[in-house]
């Protein structure tokens, strides 16, 4: 099985998989609150925190070193509990 480093010597495929999947992602966070499961606390949150992902993402395809790999990985880390702690919190 390979994976897209080693297909992709130079990367590119990879970052433009992470500002796609960002962009997906940034959509798909939304949508609790579309559908009335979340409140504005969520959306501005979601919205926050896809963005701050997403200029990340953008970062490390436009000039990539490992330390803009890592920061990618650190703001996918913290992500995800941050924008699932606010939905457990925010109920319309």
């Amino acid at each position: 099985m390979r994976v897209l480093p080693v297909v992709d010597a130079h990367g590119t495929v990879s970052d433009r998989q992470i500002v796609t999947s960002t962009l997906a992602l940034l959509g798909v966070s939304v949508l609790p609150t579309a559908i009335g499961l979340s409140g504005t606390a969520y959306f501005a949150t979601a919205c926050v925190l896809g963005l701050g992902l997403l200029g990340i993402g953008l970062a490390h395809a436009s000039m990539p070193s490992l330390a803009s790999a890592r920061r990618v990985l650190l703001a996918t880390l913290l992500y995800l509990p941050l924008l699932l702690a606010v939905l457990a919190f925010d109920r319309p």
